[in-house]
């Protein structure tokens, strides 16, 4: 039943990643940059409502799937996830707390680019649960 629900989240995570690498993230070049601080705050304020715990969930998942039935699944998810969270707070949210303070078109660039990570570490990480 965990492995399911494990299955059905990363499929979930791996549409938010997706729609946030093809649509949110560039989209952020097309916003009037005099009103770029106001729908970044916004935007952030409303993607951590619903990726964060999401993320806590599916942490807690590959750590119980670790701990109770350590497998080269296992292992490679908790890599996976590892990944994804340095990623995250490491390179993601940095750059977006810089560009929340000024526009920055080369910064809004990495994000999308350094945003591949994520996305090929999630793509990935379902990849081995099937």
């Amino acid at each position: 039943m965990l492995f399911t629900i494990h299955i059905l989240l990363s499929s979930v995570l791996l549409g938010v990643i997706l729609v946030t690498q093809f649509v949110s993230y560039p989209m952020f070049l097309k916003v009037d940059r005099n009103n770029f601080p106001n729908y970044h705050m916004n935007y952030t304020f409303y993607i951590s409502k619903i990726v964060l715990p999401l993320m806590i969930l599916e942490l807690f998942l590959v750590i119980e799937m670790l701990v109770n039935s350590y497998t080269i699944y296992s292992l490679v998810s908790i890599i996976l996830v590892s990944v994804i969270w340095l990623s995250t707070f490491l390179i993601q949210v940095p750059l977006h707390n810089k560009i929340s303070e000024k526009y920055c078109e080369t910064k809004i660039k990495t994000l999308i680019s350094s945003n591949w990570i994520r996305t090929f570490a999630w793509l990935t990480k379902l990849i081995v649960l099937f």
